[in-house]
């Protein structure tokens, strides 16, 4: 695994889970998380809708089903269930998205560029 693209990829999702848990104003959260990906990027929902680049991505979070805006979302990781691709590029995340009236389980497939911007994500949900 290369180090260097390892800790690019790290260090984006770590600023994508900081983005979705942030306490902004909506305009300002879903520019924080439109900024998590690259440019030509694919977001791919639990339903299979795709969505492209950074404006996409923000469509998707400000769209009625996302739980994102919503008060008190803080989606929980498995980092202990976590697992990252030999090239370091791609980790499969397990989430615990604890909402006010349920949890559901959720798995989210990240892929990174070299800057670590998100270039691919794939959302699966067991809601």
């Amino acid at each position: 695994m290369s180090s260097e693209q390892h800790k690019a990829s790290e260090e984006g999702l770590e600023r994508y889970f900081k983005a979705v848990r942030a306490s902004l104003p909506k305009e300002e959260k879903l520019q924080g998380i439109a900024a998590c990906f690259a440019e030509g990027s694919e977001l791919i929902s639990p339903n299979g809708s795709v969505f492209k680049g950074p404006d996409g991505a923000k469509h998707f979070y400000a769209s009625p089903t996302s739980p994102v805006l919503g008060e008190g979302f803080a989606p929980k990781p498995d980092r202990e269930t976590q697992a990252w691709s030999a090239d370091g590029r791609t980790t499969a995340v397990e989430i615990a998205l604890t909402l006010p009236d349920k949890a559901i389980p959720v798995g989210d497939w990240f892929t990174f560029d070299g800057e670590g911007q998100i270039t691919r994500l794939r959302i699966y949900s067991g809601a």
